[in-house]
């Protein structure tokens, strides 16, 4: 399956605040892939599916490819959020698994 972008929506995509995070499921230490539009300080929160921030933290973001390392080992397993806001205002949220 290929998916087939136009410029115009190519374009916005470049607007976009993204993240991947890996390993997934998490024992300890998870990375956060996070791909910014713009250089700026970022702001990220674990929440748990109640939306309770469990760790937040800001971080200077460089454009494009940028990696933070959050430590979980002292959360309970369960599914937590990390949501990411640039200085823009543009979030993104990756879910993970805490084993």
């Amino acid at each position: 399956m290929h998916t087939l972008f136009t410029t115009a929506s190519f374009r916005s995509l470049l607007y976009l605040l993204a993240l991947q995070a890996y390993p997934n499921p998490v024992r300890d230490a998870v990375t956060v892939e996070v791909l910014a539009p713009a250089a700026g300080v970022g702001t990220f929160e674990v929440l748990n599916l109640n939306g309770r921030a469990r760790q937040s933290r800001r971080e200077v973001l460089l454009e494009g490819r940028n990696e933070v390392v959050f430590q979980l080992g002292t959360l309970s397993s369960g599914v937590y959020l990390i949501r990411a806001t640039d200085e823009a205002s543009r979030q993104a949220t990756v879910r993970v698994s805490k084993q």
